[in-house]
């Protein structure tokens, strides 16, 4: 398979949710900052109005869950997505800077549009738009670095989920590298 038909495939994958509805999210989240000594890792920050996800599943009302990973690219990352059992082998709660929960910040239902965009220049599978009863939910392949500042710094195209329910909110983020995308409608 070449490069262009897999991410096709995985394309594919984001749009088998098209009609589907999700009866909730089940995730593997990662901190935004550490275990500082003083105080314990941050899973939420002021500066990061988003999830950061090292894996996600999405249960559906019939068949399996649509998980979604990562894949590297040449230079860069992008979504992998698949339907799979629950492949989590860790349980509910805290282990270090990883937690695993049931998002219940994220909505549920039917999914009546679902955009797939693409990056410009490496045509790695970069995001996923989904509107979900309603809402829309934006899901970036990025990933929040901290600093030893306050300040945090965005990176597209990484190893991450990156979760906004404000998907205007992505768009007022500092990205390296910057956000360039071809939209793909599925229908």
């Amino acid at each position: 398979m070449t490069a262009s038909s897999w991410v096709q495939a995985q394309i594919d994958s984001a749009t088998s949710l098209l009609g589907a509805s999700i009866l909730h999210w089940d995730g593997i989240e990662m901190a935004v900052q550490e275990d500082r000594g003083d105080s314990p890792a941050a899973f939420s920050h002021p500066a990061a109005p988003c999830l950061q996800l090292t894996m996600l599943a999405i249960a559906i009302s019939e068949g399996l869950p649509l998980i979604v990973s990562h894949y590297q690219g040449d230079t860069m990352f992008g979504f992998r997505l698949e339907r799979s059992p629950l492949p989590f082998k860790t349980p509910y709660g805290i282990d270090g800077i990883y937690r695993r929960r049931i998002l219940n910040e994220l909505p549920t239902g039917a999914v009546t549009s679902v955009t797939a965009r693409t990056s410009t220049e490496t045509q790695d599978f970069a995001e996923v738009l989904l509107t979900v009863d309603g809402h829309d939910v934006l899901l970036i392949a990025g990933e929040i670095e901290e600093t030893w500042t306050d300040r945090l710094d965005w990176r597209w195209l990484d190893e991450s989920t990156l979760v906004f329910t404000d998907p205007s909110l992505a768009n007022g983020m500092d990205w390296c590298p910057v956000r360039k995308y071809v939209e793909h409608q599925c229908a």
